[in-house]
């Protein structure tokens, strides 16, 4: 058990090319291209990973800006994705599920009953918190397993049906995103998108990132809309002009490096995606599969990224407003992208109909929080983690 937390804790910018590397060999792709496509996902990664901490870094004093001047005064702390996932991978389930995940993907596949190879081992944190969760409320090993089984099942079958979708609303080839923390949105686009449509005016609307470019040139493209959406948050966040401007700057580059980032992180996956199919084929000639992929590949677009930046002032603002809720939304609020990138698949990656899916979602999370949240607590002491711990981490090094 500890080698393989050893292997997590490497990250995915360090444990992907050693999977990619390993997966490639099997699928008898030659040792050289197995090399270029587990470093290029590595390096995407990294890019990534650094264009994201740099967002952290300009969003967070701007998010407690707010939070000071809304006065949001809430029960609960929101100490982020990334406790949760030590919370997953530490729990006394993590080694019996891991090892069902493995089994369970080979069995569908060869039955004919999945599509998706899952390689993303590093999201199953996600299931495996939804397990830990089930074993702090019942004390019930296996219906805790059995949970994330039956969980990790469903995404994969979920991951099939959407990824056509998602492959062609992104141009993407021959990827599936099999991870239940995403795919549960779905519904809310689906939701979204069907209204919009049965009201003509609104139909008509098109808010997508190519129509809004087309129509105002310079001011649609991402380093516009970057810069704008900076400028907004230094206005909501009270911002002097310099901070503002700055701040602006730095949204705006964000915007324009990470699709470049994403962009060396597909050309590794395309060497993987095409060596594993052509063995595939030769095995099952009359199959199509895909490959599991973390949805990082997804945040640079331009309507996912837009949507989430509007979305940290309009979740202040409901979690200030909404009756019962405990959540004051902290660590988790500057990667609050992430719930938007498969379910704006559905919604044409129209930032109008995005707009009206995001405060369901985020009103939905906030209340389902909320409910959660003593069994979360339970479920950091059974991990060993300790609570206090975590608050003054996020409070301190994240504020």
């Amino acid at each position: 058990m500890q080698i393989i937390q050893s292997f997590i804790h490497l990250g995915s910018s360090a444990m992907m090319p050693i999977i990619i590397f390993f997966v490639s060999i099997i699928f008898r792709i030659p040792v050289k291209l197995a090399f270029k496509s587990g470093m290029y996902v590595g390096i995407g990664f990294i890019g990534i990973n650094m264009v994201m901490e740099l967002l952290l870094k300009q969003l967070t004093p701007v998010t407690k800006a707010m939070i000071i001047g809304m006065g949001l005064n809430l029960k609960v702390i929101d100490v982020g994705w990334t406790t949760g996932a030590n919370i997953g991978w530490n729990s006394p389930i993590m080694l019996t599920s891991l090892i069902g995940f493995f089994l369970i993907n080979v069995v569908l596949l060869i039955l004919n009953l999945t599509k998706t190879v899952d390689i993303d081992i590093f999201n199953f944190w996600t299931l495996l918190l939804l397990g830990a969760l089930t074993y702090s409320a019942t004390r019930n090993y296996w219906a805790a397993v059995g949970v994330t089984w039956v969980l990790f099942i469903i995404a994969l079958l979920v991951g099939d049906k959407t990824a056509p979708r998602i492959q062609q609303q992104f141009h993407l080839k021959g990827l599936s995103f099999p991870q239940i923390a995403y795919l549960s949105w779905i519904p809310f686009g689906i939701a979204i998108n069907w209204f919009v449509e049965n009201i003509p005016l609104l139909k008509k609307i098109e808010l997508s990132p190519e129509t809004i470019s087309a129509r105002i040139g310079i001011f649609g493209e991402p380093v516009s809309i970057g810069f704008i959406l900076g400028l907004f948050l230094g206005v909501m966040g009270h911002y002097s002009a310099e901070q503002a401007f700055v701040l602006a700057v730095n949204v705006s580059g964000c915007m324009v490096i990470l699709p470049r980032m994403i962009t060396i992180l597909v050309e590794g996956l395309e060497i993987l995606r095409s060596g594993v199919s052509k063995q595939l084929k030769t095995w099952f000639p009359a199959r199509e599969f895909f490959i599991a992929m973390d949805v990082s590949v997804l945040i640079g677009d331009p309507a996912v990224m837009t949507t989430g930046l509007l979305m940290i002032p309009f979740s202040l603002f409901l979690a200030f407003v909404l009756p019962g809720n405990k959540i004051l939304p902290l660590a988790d609020l500057t990667s609050i992208m992430f719930p938007f990138t498969l379910s704006a698949a559905y919604m044409q990656r129209n930032i109008f109909r995005m707009m009206f899916a995001g405060p369901l979602i985020i009103i939905a999370a906030l209340y389902l929080s909320s409910y959660v949240s003593p069994e979360y607590t339970k479920a950091f002491l059974t991990s060993g983690i300790r609570v206090l711990d975590c608050i003054i981490k996020v409070t301190t090094q994240k504020m």
